[in-house]
């Protein structure tokens, strides 16, 4: 074989090596740009048009408020922002949308949907009557909890509701130490004033519920002496879920209480033992 076709093959051999890398990137590229186009085709033919997002807003929202039996109480309009936001999620993620399907989400997720509502019209300042409040305590407890001050106003009259609300108050609300003698609430603050119905009982008459002249009775049995004396000589004691002489009450929590002439009497009744 001649040099000059020796030389020639060797040089196609190099050219061949140099070239296949190139190819390969080449092809690479195109296959890449390819992906690409058919993933925002598949992406185009997923996202829907803004009068198609509109038609499911509605159809699914009215499908709503019938399987959920919120007709009488609602409209498109009252839920429409939190349907909308779903099916927006839908779109953005190229999920295939379908009312089927969304109707199952908030299926679902029913009781964050009572929770958006319930706290659509608190804050919203709609007028209250039995039946929505109904609906804020039965489908939204926690809210109705929060919320009892404003629902029992609009509540008198009605006492399974206040009933209800009484319980929601102290498992979601603002429990306080004492109960009103007006609503019965646990929502007397240390100066008396109910956070619930607003009344300013006086002391006497928040006493007479709280049984306190037993309950004084049966504190004092368990106390020294000294401390007996104590109150006493101070006048008045304090109630943090139990009656207790000053000195045994830190940094003066709880609710201080005169004690009366036929109180303390209790207190000498008991030293003198």
């Amino acid at each position: 074989m001649s040099k000059a076709l020796r030389r020639g093959k060797k040089e196609d051999i190099q050219t061949s090596k140099i070239r296949e890398p190139a190819t390969a990137k080449t092809a690479m590229k195109v296959a890449k740009t390819e992906t690409v186009k058919r993933a925002s085709a598949k992406q185009k033919d997923t996202l829907a048009s803004r009068e198609e997002v509109n038609r499911l807003v509605v159809e699914v929202s009215e499908s709503i408020l019938e399987e959920f039996d919120l007709k009488n109480l609602f409209t498109v309009q009252d839920i429409r922002d939190i349907v909308e936001n779903t099916i927006r999620d839908y779109v953005e993620s190229g999920k295939k949308i379908e009312a089927k399907s969304l109707i199952k989400r908030f299926e679902i997720y029913r009781d964050e949907l009572y929770k958006f509502l319930a706290s659509k019209i608190i804050s919203e300042n709609r007028e209250l009557n039995n039946e929505i409040i109904e609906f804020i305590v039965y489908r939204a407890p926690e809210i109705a909890g929060k919320a009892t001050p404003l629902l029992y106003k609009a509540s008198i009259g009605a006492p399974h509701i206040i009933a209800s609300l009484r319980e929601l108050w102290e498992r979601y609300g603002n429990p306080t130490l004492l109960r009103c003698p007006r609503c019965m609430f646990k929502s007397l603050t240390p100066d008396f004033y109910c956070l619930v119905c607003g009344a300013t009982p006086g002391e006497a008459e928040i006493k007479t519920i709280m049984r306190f002249e037993d309950e004084l009775r049966y504190a004092a049995s368990q106390w020294h002496s000294n401390l007996i004396i104590e109150a006493l000589n101070s006048g008045y004691v304090y109630y943090d879920g139990e009656i207790k002489p000053p000195s045994l009450v830190k940094n003066r929590t709880g609710v201080l209480f005169h004690l009366s002439t036929k109180e303390k009497n209790i207190l000498r009744e008991i030293l003198n033992k």
